[in-house]
C-alpha cells in the first residue's frame, strides 16, 4: 500500500493518477483521502489509465453529428440528482443538434450493483434566442466569496 500526501487549493475537487513503481498506471486501485480541516473524506477508483476524480472520469467522441460522453470511476459519494449509486457507475450522454434551435439528449445510467438494467433518460433542449443565461448557485455553497448579493 502507497502512502502519499497533497494539497490542492480550497475550491479544488481531488483527482490525479496513480501509478505503479514501474510508473505505469493502476486501474481499479482505491484512492482515500481525508479533508484535514472539516474531516470530508474522499474515496474513488481509478479509471483505466490510472485516474481518478470525484465526479467520474469522462472521455467525449464523436460518432457522426453525435457527441457521445462515456464516463466511468465515480465516487458513491458524488451527487446523481438524488438517485442512489456506486463506485461500479457508468454514464453515457450523448447529445445530437437536430436543427439550429433544437438539441436532443439521451442519458443512460449503468450500475449493476444498484439496478437491474440500465435507465435511459431522454430530453429534447430549444435554444431561446435573445434571452439572458440565469446564475446559479448550489443550495449548499459554504464559500461565502463566491454567493451573489452577499
Amino acid at each position: 500500500m502507497a502512502l502519499c500526501f497533497a494539497q490542492t487549493p480550497p475550491s479544488a475537487t481531488p483527482q490525479g493518477t496513480v501509478t505503479g513503481p514501474d510508473g505505469a498506471p493502476v486501474d481499479g486501485a482505491p484512492v482515500q483521502a481525508r479533508n484535514e480541516k472539516t474531516g470530508a473524506a474522499f474515496r474513488a477508483v481509478t479509471a483505466a489509465k490510472g485516474e481518478y476524480t470525484w465526479m467520474g472520469h469522462a472521455v467525449g467522441r464523436w460518432e457522426g453529428d453525435t457527441l457521445v460522453v462515456d464516463a466511468v470511476g465515480f465516487n458513491k459519494e458524488s451527487w446523481l440528482d438524488n438517485y442512489p449509486h456506486t463506485e461500479q457507475l457508468h454514464v453515457i450522454e450523448r447529445y445530437h443538434r437536430r436543427d439550429f434551435g433544437h438539441m436532443d439528449i439521451q442519458i443512460t445510467i449503468d450500475d449493476p450493483v444498484m439496478y437491474t438494467k440500465p435507465w435511459t433518460v431522454t430530453m429534447q433542449k430549444r435554444l431561446i434566442v435573445d434571452d439572458e443565461l440565469i446564475e446559479w448557485m448550489c443550495e449548499n455553497e459554504k464559500d461565502m466569496i463566491h454567493m451573489v448579493g452577499k
